[in-house]
């Protein structure tokens, strides 16, 4: 809100695409894995020791560990939203519906036996029914839009200033594709989330 420099209100701060919305808070989840970042506010509050580097690798391994799973759990709720606004017309009960629709994302049975569809409050509250797909949508935009902090400097200024000109501050004034655009010069790129999220494929075990 304080950074947007738009004329009209009502396309300031978070009223842009849904889509789009959640680009800026999910990016800045991004620093607080960085040590560069952790250096400058995450001390002992005693002794004023920075945070410990061993501490951050095991929290690092530990936020990939059977992330698979968590990407998954976003794709089958997207899907699940998605569906029941579209296409479910109460031809069937709509428990059996959801279960149909829940278990190509499933590893077994079981698990679509127990789902949150009565307890699942973004599909039909607020600004996310039929919209749910947007945080990973979102998530995927904005590791992209990282990965250019990875590569030129997560604490480098001028990316985070052409970050404020170009994204922060235009609002809605301008289609998100094109604030992306303006921000990355390419289209995005879908990799960026899986390189963060999953990281790169294990290497093939060595045959004694």
């Amino acid at each position: 809100h304080c950074t947007s420099r738009v004329e009209i209100k009502g396309r300031a701060g978070i009223n842009v695409a849904w889509d789009w919305v959640e680009v800026p808070s999910q990016l800045m989840e991004n620093w607080t894995w960085e040590k560069e970042a952790l250096d400058l506010f995450a001390h002992h509050y005693q002794t004023g020791e920075p945070f410990p580097e061993d501490l951050l690798d095991r929290m690092l391994k530990a936020r990939r560990f059977m992330n698979g799973w968590g990407q998954m759990r976003q794709l089958s709720f997207a899907t699940l939203d998605l569906a029941l606004h579209r296409t479910y017309q109460g031809e069937a009960p709509v428990m059996d519906f959801a279960r149909r629709q829940l278990r190509p994302f499933a590893p077994n049975e079981r698990f679509v036996e127990r789902h949150l569809l009565p307890s699942f409050g973004h599909l039909f509250a607020g600004g996310y029914a039929s919209a749910y797909y947007s945080y990973l949508w979102s998530e995927s935009l904005e590791a992209d839009v990282f990965s250019r902090f990875l590569s030129e400097g997560v604490l480098e200024r001028n990316a985070g200033r052409q970050y404020l000109n170009t994204i922060l501050s235009q609002g809605d004034r301008t289609d998100p594709e094109q604030l992306f655009r303006d921000f990355m010069g390419r289209d995005p790129d879908p990799k960026a989330l899986i390189a963060r999220n999953l990281g790169p494929p294990p290497e093939p075990a060595e045959v004694a």
